[in-house]
């Protein structure tokens, strides 16, 4: 809500989590678009984001809100026949039914601040991730090329 609405600073901010079925590992993706004069504004902000969400937490109702948008997702994603389709072949490869995406479904809602603000201090760890931009900043005496990146990035 800061940078995109608050801030202005981007057209479009979000974060993908992907975790494997098969290996014990998964990917976390934060992303935006955004003005090529406003990469420096942008990245500054997503930096601080990062940190307060790793400081202070999420609320509650923050928790709950991301909770129902996802179930809702859920629910419509299972309302249109070729994800569903697609669902029944992944759940074959994965020895999975959909009492298990019940299961998913319930384990999401049982989720509380405390155990996502523990989870994601536990997994998230800033000075891991890796950073790309990508787009046309030749406009700009700043752009991403001629400065220095933060140490470790």
């Amino acid at each position: 809500m800061r940078i995109r609405e608050t801030d202005g600073l981007s057209y479009d901010v979000r974060s993908m989590l992907a975790v494997s079925a098969f290996e014990p590992n998964g990917s976390l993706r934060f992303s935006g678009i955004f003005a090529p004069e406003n990469w420096q504004k942008f990245e500054t902000a997503m930096r601080e984001e990062l940190d307060r969400a790793l400081t202070e937490g999420f609320t509650d109702q923050e928790v709950a809100d991301g909770v129902q948008s996802l179930l809702n997702l859920r629910q419509l994603y299972r309302a249109q026949d070729s994800a569903l389709a697609n669902a029944w072949v992944e759940y074959m490869q994965e020895n999975r039914t959909f009492a298990w995406s019940a299961q998913f479904d319930d384990a999401l809602k049982a989720l509380d601040a405390q155990t996502v603000n523990e989870t994601l201090r536990k997994y998230l760890k800033p000075e891991g991730l890796a950073q790309a931009l990508a787009g046309d900043f030749s406009q700009g005496d700043n752009s991403p090329t001629e400065a220095t990146p933060p140490a470790g990035q």
